[in-house]
């Protein structure tokens, strides 16, 4: 795959982040790809994905999105890093969680594994709840 076209797809990963749709994220994995959140267990399939995975963090976080920070590729590996921001709830500050996830993409630039790394302790202060 072409660094532009990996950049692309990153790109939009970050936009769907937007949507409030876990579905449209789930799209950017592979039909049985991986998502392991702080090497806790595999969530895997688009539809896990979408529920386990997405669905909790709009949930938590509405209104939010994630701004890229990097991405790296070499071969099908890629790191992708970025923060997830938004408004808080009203009596909180606004939120800013920084995350990184180590990609291993399949032949057509779909997520196969994602190792999504992020505080769970900053998770927590900031009013997640599902990964804490």
């Amino acid at each position: 795959m072409l660094f532009a076209e990996a950049l692309e797809k990153a790109s939009s990963y970050a936009a769907v982040w937007s949507s409030n749709d876990p579905m449209q994220v789930a799209a950017h994995y592979a039909e049985n790809g991986v998502a392991r959140l702080n090497s806790g267990n595999a969530i895997q399939g688009r539809a896990a994905i979408a529920s386990d995975y997405a669905k909790p963090f709009f949930r938590d976080f509405p209104k939010s999105s994630v701004l890229q920070h990097d991405f790296r590729i070499s071969g099908n590996h890629a790191l992708f890093t970025g923060m997830l921001v938004g408004p808080g709830r009203p009596e909180e500050a606004p939120i800013r969680l920084l995350e990184w996830e180590e990609w291993t993409l399949d032949d057509n630039g779909l997520i196969q594994l994602s190792l999504v790394w992020f505080d769970r302790e900053d998770h927590a202060r900031q009013g997640g709840s599902a990964f804490s």
